[in-house]
């Protein structure tokens, strides 16, 4: 399914439309299970996109990147007896779950609503009581909210998201 209004999304007004970025590469380095750091790379507006000579260029120098940063994570003295906390979309049906994960992906109230054969209002009660019970007010915290809770699943280090 593909966005029909993502430059009117909440994300393309903070991250985007804020700081003038144009295109956007995101890397993920998994630390260890559970822990990883999100490297981006963007290019601002009015410049074009990623040519494949700077992909393959990013492609070369990500060893050394990623295996930089996991060193320095590995020589910090991190307080590891801190209990994890609580799986926070646990109070969400799994009804909400779902819109949650498409809200996640960028998806907007009507697209969610085409998708699930519902009508956009009942997605927007759906967006209050999610947003309600996770105690947030945006799209842009509901993200934050997932990023601690469920990070992506890369398992080698390599590009496995482009935003």
């Amino acid at each position: 399914m593909e966005h029909d209004n993502f430059q009117r999304s909440e994300y393309f007004r903070a991250c985007y439309k804020s700081i003038g970025t144009h295109d956007e590469l995101g890397f993920f380095i998994r630390l260890r299970p559970g822990h990883y750091i999100v490297v981006l790379f963007g290019r601002y507006l009015g410049k074009p996109e990623f040519a494949n000579r700077t992909l393959r260029r990013l492609d070369q120098i990500w060893p050394l990147v990623s295996s930089s940063v996991r060193r320095q994570w590995d020589s910090l003295q991190l307080d590891e007896s801190a209990t994890p906390p609580a799986d926070p979309f646990g109070a969400l049906t799994e009804c909400e779950r779902e819109i949650a994960l498409m809200i996640l992906q960028g998806f907007s109230s009507e697209e969610i609503a085409l998708h699930a054969s519902i009508s956009p209002q009942t997605i927007k009660v759906h967006r209050r009581n999610i947003y309600s019970k996770l105690r947030i007010s945006s799209a842009m915290e509901l993200f934050r909210k997932y990023l601690v809770a469920a990070p992506p699943p890369a398992t080698d280090g390599t590009l496995t998201a482009t935003l």
